[in-house]
């Protein structure tokens, strides 16, 4: 348990992991971090003045890694609450002009969270099935999905797009590229499907779109079959590449721009307990894995 797979895109080494006990893997942009069994948190970034100070991230649950700023994660804790990595956040206020103190401040005050996700804007379900946001712009691009009700999931787009998945699998959904994207009005396209369990969203505008459903089926936006079965773990998803569980600890990959498919390949042929996507250097896509 514990080793880690990777394509070559992958800008890191994981040698010194090699004796951790890894069950969960993140990805994101210019950034790999890892669970292990003991309730270790380990990063591995492109910059290092955008690390985390991994030692203070006690009692995670979960992390989300954004793929629109380099470095961002948010950290999901035991007891409902909420951490963010605070180098790369306070670059991006000063980069968008917004107050560090102040979007900080909001995080750590959100209570009873489920489920973080994060992207152009931080995301937080909490166990009554509200999704808070905080956007991290002086443009707020999400001004609905605070109404949402009864959500199970969140699901972020890449920027300027978040999707959630009602209890009674449903999908709603936010953002400008939900609006006036390359698939217009997404909420009336998706507003009669049924039964839907997971979504994967690639292209930076939303341009390819995978529904995964209850029943086990996957479908693209235009409801055309794909040719394998969900397994019901969330999917992974970045600009370029998507991952879904087919079931008994093997994953599936949707390419929608990777060059290496045969490395993709090898990772399918592999039981793994955790998986994800990110992007490295010269945004070049890559996956990695949790070997079972």
């Amino acid at each position: 348990m514990g080793k880690l797979l990777k394509t070559s895109g992958c800008p890191f080494s994981f040698d010194d992991w090699a004796g951790e006990r890894i069950i969960k893997v993140f990805a994101g942009l210019e950034c790999v971090m890892a669970l292990t069994a003991d309730g270790v948190v380990l990063q591995k970034v492109l910059d290092d003045a955008l690390a985390a100070r991994t030692e203070f991230w006690k009692n995670i649950k979960d992390i989300s890694l954004s793929n629109c700023f380099p470095s961002l994660a948010v950290g999901l804790l035991n007891d409902g609450t909420c951490m963010v990595s605070k180098r790369p956040l306070r670059k991006i206020c000063e980069m968008n002009g917004i107050q560090f103190d102040d979007i900080n401040n909001r995080i750590k005050a959100l209570r009873d969270i489920v489920e973080v996700a994060v992207s152009d804007a931080v995301f937080a379900l909490d166990k009554y099935g509200r999704v808070h946001h905080i956007a991290l712009s002086r443009y707020d691009n999400y001004n609905k999905v605070e109404t949402f009700e009864n959500v199970d999931r969140i699901i972020t787009g890449n920027q300027c797009a978040v999707f959630c998945i009602t209890k009674d699998s449903k999908v709603l959904c936010d953002g400008s590229n939900c609006v006036s994207g390359p698939h217009g009005e997404l909420k009336n396209t998706l507003s009669g499907v049924d039964n839907v369990a997971d979504i994967c969203v690639m292209g930076s505008e939303c341009e390819q779109i995978v529904l995964a459903f209850k029943d086990a089926t996957v479908k693209d936006l235009f409801g055309d079959e794909l040719d394998f079965k969900y397994g019901f773990s969330p999917c992974k998803s970045n600009f370029c590449l998507s991952a879904l569980s087919v079931g008994d600890g093997f994953v599936k990959f949707i390419d929608y721009s990777f060059p290496a498919k045969e490395e993709l390949e090898e990772i399918e042929k592999t039981a793994v307990s955790s998986f994800a996507v990110g992007i490295g250097k010269g945004f070049t896509p890559f996956a990695v894995a949790v070997k079972k």
